[in-house]
């Protein structure tokens, strides 16, 4: 799963998001053990992976420009930066039980 999240030759994004998010159930169902000093390694690989799905922008100057010059500060995040919230909130909450 951890290769499938940060594989960004996919065309369909659908599948690193549905990779991010079996892999953040799997740690958040598994929490006592991630969140111990054993597993922590594991959920810091998985907390990276979701920060740097969350920095990835479009790179296209021309396209970014036209999305702020739209006046939706919202959509310039995108789906990414929100999945990445979720994700980053899910495992906060579950690892503060």
């Amino acid at each position: 799963m951890i290769e499938l999240c940060g594989a960004q030759h996919f065309e369909d994004t659908d599948i690193r998001h549905s990779a991010m998010e079996a892999a953040t159930s799997l740690a958040a169902g598994l929490a006592d053990d991630f969140c111990k000093v054993e597993g922590q390694p594991l959920l810091e690989q998985l907390i990276g992976m979701n920060v740097e799905w969350m920095l990835e922008v479009e790179e296209d100057v021309d396209a970014w420009t036209a999305q702020a010059d739209a006046d939706d500060d919202d959509e310039l995040d995108g789906e990414q930066v929100e999945i990445g919230e979720e994700n980053l909130d899910q495992l906060a909450e579950r690892c503060a039980e």
